[in-house]
């Protein structure tokens, strides 16, 4: 799939979530609309992937990254005290 094809199959979408953020932007719930606001404004960053190439749609990269921590915790049965936090940091 072209760049250009990718744009055009993802517009409903990005429309539609933009549509639903604005809908909720002046809500009566206060971390409801901070939220709302603030997505708003980082709107053109949410998928950079759709618009420059070469950027991963996935975090793959950076899970694989973390993998072998997460594995020697969980070997460990996790932190269980502030001691063990940091070494496991």
């Amino acid at each position: 799939m072209s760049r250009q094809e990718l744009i055009q199959k993802t517009k409903p979408v990005r429309l539609a979530i933009e549509r639903h953020l604005k809908a909720y932007k002046d809500s009566q719930e206060r971390r409801v609309r901070t939220l709302s606001r603030k997505l708003l404004k980082q709107l053109d960053n949410l998928f950079p992937f759709i618009f420059h190439e070469g950027v991963e749609p996935t975090n793959n990269l950076a899970e694989r990254g973390i993998r072998p921590a997460v594995q020697w915790r969980k070997i460990c049965f996790g932190n269980r005290s502030d001691n063990g936090a940091v070494l496991t940091s």
